[in-house]
């Protein structure tokens, strides 16, 4: 499952849809619903439930959290607690009690929830077109302009 998900995500392949228990979450839309309803979440916040909620069941370190969340920027491991009790308020429980993302002592976290990939319905091929004509509509003798053989190479 998550090479489905990690093939999923590679830029330009189709755009995926995470979906755990009543919610959904588009990544490159940038867009977590609840039940259908958008739900308002920090960037910070959207990027770490991205990584967890892409690699479920796999225990992600603080270190690569804090890479995820705050690229190029050296802060307080504090700052990735924060946001993972913030994620947790948001998302509450699971259906069976449970949270989403739990703690795996001095190593990281893990996302816990099931999770299902959507990938969006294809469009059916286009209809065939009509054939074209089998004889040429072009006029029998083209006039060539003196610029457009300088263009060209002068070709006569």
């Amino acid at each position: 499952m998550l090479n489905r998900i990690d093939a999923a995500l590679v830029p330009g392949a189709a755009s995926p849809v995470l979906e755990f228990g009543a919610y959904r979450l588009t990544p490159r839309r940038r867009e977590l619903l609840h039940n259908g309803s958008s739900i308002r979440i920090g960037a910070r916040a959207f990027d770490l439930l991205t990584a967890l909620a892409s690699r479920p069941g796999e225990v992600i370190s603080h270190a690569e959290l804090m890479r995820c969340g705050w690229p190029n920027l050296v802060v307080c491991d504090c700052n990735l607690k924060v946001q993972i009790a913030g994620l947790q308020k948001i998302l509450g429980q699971t259906p069976s009690g449970g949270r989403h993302v739990a703690s795996v002592a001095s190593r990281g976290y893990v996302f816990v929830a099931e999770v299902r990939v959507l990938l969006p319905a294809t469009t059916p091929l286009e209809e065939p077109r009509e054939p074209l004509p089998a004889t040429s509509t072009f006029p029998a003798q083209q006039t060539v302009l003196p610029a457009q053989r300088a263009c060209v190479g002068g070709w006569q």
